[in-house]
């Protein structure tokens, strides 16, 4: 299982993606700063990654779980490093973003429509976006690239315990909860203790809160 969690630099609000072991992806958007109930998503669900259905996400939160949720492990054989792939939604043809980390500094790539049209763009810690290349190529996404940008870049691992205290009220919160019938949204029936339960271990234990 990997759980990974981005941080929108402007709402300061995080999303969480777990790639379990087994099972599809799910995670949850949430305001850190807050004690709102995080707003959980599932991959397959609608209602979290399409902008044209009504939920308590923005179009920027869906547009950020897009992102995370069709990240694909990779490697960069010219630096020697683990990277990840992202695809960056536009209106039009979907942007290719391949991000890594060396020696502290971020590095990216973008690929727009046409493949050889590429923009690098590199992150010193607490540093400024510096780009090279020319960005009039990738204006689909340029009023957006800095944010999504500094999103996948802020991507860091959870320890396990990290999980679960972010996970607790949502296990809390399910099991309070009446059951569902008929129609129903898969990100309502993701079940957060199985999940937790499954990736922690048989021997995670969840206190109830008052």
């Amino acid at each position: 299982m990997t759980a990974t969690v981005f941080a929108d630099p402007f709402s300061g609000r995080e999303t969480l993606l777990i790639e379990p072991s087994r099972g599809p992806r799910v995670g949850a958007s949430y305001d850190p700063r807050s004690a709102d109930l995080p707003l959980a998503w599932h991959i397959d669900c609608p209602h979290c990654t399409q902008l044209r259905w009504k939920s308590g996400l923005t179009i920027h939160e869906k547009r950020e779980i897009q992102i995370a949720r069709c990240r694909e492990a990779g490697y960069v054989p010219t630096h020697g490093v683990n990277s990840h792939k992202y695809l960056v939604p536009t209106n039009c043809h979907p942007h290719v973003v391949r991000a890594w980390q060396k020696d502290g500094t971020r590095h990216a790539t973008v690929r727009g429509a046409v493949p050889d049209q590429v923009l690098k763009v590199t992150q010193e810690p607490r540093g400024s976006l510096a780009y090279e290349g020319n960005l009039r190529n990738f204006r689909a996404i340029e009023t957006n690239l800095k944010r999504y940008l500094r999103f996948i870049f802020s991507a860091r691992a959870l320890t396990r315990d990290e999980l679960s205290a972010l996970l607790q009220p949502l296990v809390v919160a399910q099991r309070s909860r009446r059951p569902y019938r008929g129609h129903h949204k898969l990100c309502d029936m993701i079940d957060w203790e199985v999940t937790l339960r499954r990736e922690l271990g048989e021997s995670a234990s969840f206190r109830e809160s008052n």
